[in-house]
């Protein structure tokens, strides 16, 4: 097994290993994986390539980013403008915590590999290991199909070891054995981790067919207000199918109103009592 590959398992399990996370955050880092490039030990996959790849909303990927972030797994460049994806970088828990973004620290960016150090190979420090080369960053569009390839055929789609091809279908949460962790543990957590996702991309189809195709900022505030609780926030979405005006009594639940009555309902209720409205 090569370094590279060995990285990538050392990082997934690291991160299924933190309990402070949420399972879903586990499939974004074996989605990420596909994207990390050889040569440069960086990914730079956009948002939405991210949420389509996972199935759920935008908002929810850059959350998971984020705890990513704050929870030390994970280094992120910002692409800085319009049409220019992150630089994403691992991070393995050995090695002294500095950027591999910054051009004045010439430690901060390494690369693990038994072969020939590269002229852009950095020592090893003490207490943290990021997997990334600091290069001179590259434009990237979001289209996968213009990413740079890893070594030679510049111009065909970022392929990394977990994919033959971007155009084929793949599957969201393969099947990774986690060093250092039992075969039936490592199985209960991808099941977890699947399970979770496939709830919250149902919640969003549901909402959809109920609020309309442009209601997922809707459905980010709803199940924001539920506490995260992808249960009640379906019950809610039934709740409103049977109302004549569904998204007023959504956004009823959103500020909290303890019925969640629409004018709609009230004008209703009027008319079944024969009151003039």
């Amino acid at each position: 097994m090569s370094d590279f590959i060995r990285n990538k398992f050392l990082w997934l399990d690291q991160v299924a290993a933190d309990g402070d996370l949420p399972p879903t955050v586990a499939r974004l880092a074996i989605v990420l994986c596909r994207y990390f490039n050889r040569e440069s030990g960086s990914a730079w996959p956009s948002i939405e390539r991210l949420a389509r790849d996972l199935g759920i909303a935008d908002r929810s990927v850059q959350r998971m980013v984020k705890l990513l972030i704050e929870h030390g797994h994970l280094e992120v460049d910002s692409g800085g403008g319009r049409n220019k994806t992150n630089r994403y970088c691992q991070i393995i828990k050995t090695a002294t915590e500095l950027s591999p973004f910054d051009d004045e620290n010439p430690d901060a960016a390494v690369t693990l590999s038994n072969e020939e150090p590269r002229q852009d190979c950095h020592p090893l420090t003490q207490e943290r290991v990021t997997i990334c080369v600091n290069k001179p960053r590259q434009d990237c569009h979001p289209n996968p199909l213009k990413e740079p390839f890893e070594k030679k055929d510049a111009g065909k789609p970022a392929i990394s070891d977990f994919r033959k091809s971007s155009l084929e279908p793949i599957s969201l949460v393969p099947a990774i054995p986690f060093i250092g962790r039992g075969a039936a543990e490592a199985e209960q957590l991808e099941t977890a981790a699947r399970g979770a996702s496939d709830l919250e991309a149902d919640l969003f189809r549901r909402g959809k067919e109920v609020l309309g195709t442009n209601a997922g900022g809707l459905i980010v505030k709803l199940l924001k207000a539920k506490g995260r609780n992808i249960a009640l926030a379906r019950a809610a979405i039934e709740t409103a199918s049977t109302k004549q005006s569904a998204r007023e009594y959504v956004n009823g639940v959103i500020r909290g109103s303890p019925e969640a009555k629409t004018a709609a309902d009230y004008k209703a209720e009027a008319r079944a009592r024969g009151d003039a409205w």
